[in-house]
């Protein structure tokens, strides 16, 4: 069975399609549904929103009694890739069973939610989840994708493009033979840089120190499994040139999701009509449209 990766709008219309068995049905006769913590960060980080949290916490069920489990961060599944082993200590799936057990949004106003949870014989697991910490770390992945691909074009296709996001006056590409550099390799092997120094940010974060890489031969190792996302960021980029635009920040955890894709027992379950559209120019088999399932949006 292929392992079918959720955007997390699949867990809002898993929660709230009048259609959502249909939905179900599509998903599960391709594969096994796996949640990822990049959801767990979009339904969390503005549930101390009253407004937002019958919605989200609806949509956190989802995740609970659909998905067959959450898979790691993707910034440790991305340093696999590179050979780095990097065990995510975080059980994502009690996370979300945290946040279910969670009655109103007050919960979230006032303290840091904790409880125990037993693991095994006079064993207990201290579990929180802290709703400044969760936002926060949204906002620098956010702030952290759009920086490295505001760079990205600044440094390889348009010098001005950097001031043109800072003045909110982005000209639109037109010349053929400009995007066509997008194509070239110096881009992609760019792009296989970049994604080698956030191994290497990962790593010193979490092991607290430099690891000292031979570069061509650990770019080399992980190039397969990232060929999907290195090649859905030059689309990505393309399609920005293009409409004269800056990064979205909602784009990110719609792109991120592409780095678990590593190869064509991976598929990405979305309604997001944009990234199925870059998704299928680059490796259609690996993208599940379920637009054809959604009734009513959520």
């Amino acid at each position: 069975m292929k392992t079918i990766i959720a955007d997390t709008n699949v867990w809002y219309n898993l929660s709230g399609n009048r259609n959502k068995q249909k939905l179900l049905n599509c998903i599960t006769s391709k594969g096994n549904l796996f949640a990822t913590p990049i959801s767990f960060l979009e339904l969390v980080s503005k549930m101390n929103m009253s407004s937002e949290f019958s919605r989200r916490k609806n949509a956190v069920h989802a995740v609970i009694k659909y998905a067959r489990g959450c898979l790691p961060t993707h910034e440790f599944v991305l340093a696999g890739y590179f050979g780095i082993l990097i065990k995510d200590g975080i059980n994502w799936m009690d996370r979300f069973r945290t946040v279910n057990s969670i009655k109103n949004s007050d919960e979230f106003k006032n303290k840091k939610v904790i409880y125990t949870k037993e693991r095994g014989l006079n064993s207990l697991e201290l579990v929180s989840v802290d709703i400044n910490q969760i936002s926060d770390w949204r906002k620098n992945l956010y702030r952290n994708f759009s920086k490295s691909v505001v760079n990205a074009i600044t440094l390889n296709i348009e010098p001005q493009y950097g001031q043109q996001v800072k003045t909110g006056n982005i000209i639109p590409i037109r010349d053929k033979d400009k995007l066509l550099m997008l194509d070239e390799k110096k881009m992609y092997e760019s792009i296989m840089s970049v994604l080698l120094y956030r191994v290497k940010f990962v790593v010193k974060n979490q092991q607290g120190e430099d690891v000292d890489f031979n570069k061509k031969k650990i770019i080399n190792k992980a190039r397969g499994k990232v060929d999907c996302y290195a090649k859905m960021y030059i689309e990505y980029i393309k399609d920005i040139l293009k409409r004269g635009s800056k990064p979205d920040k909602n784009d990110l955890g719609d792109f991120e999701n592409f780095m678990y894709l590593q190869n064509d027992d991976y598929i990405l379950a979305t309604i997001d009509k944009k990234m199925i559209n870059i998704c299928r120019k680059v490796y259609p088999n690996r993208i599940l449209d379920l637009n054809p399932y959604i009734k009513k949006p959520v």
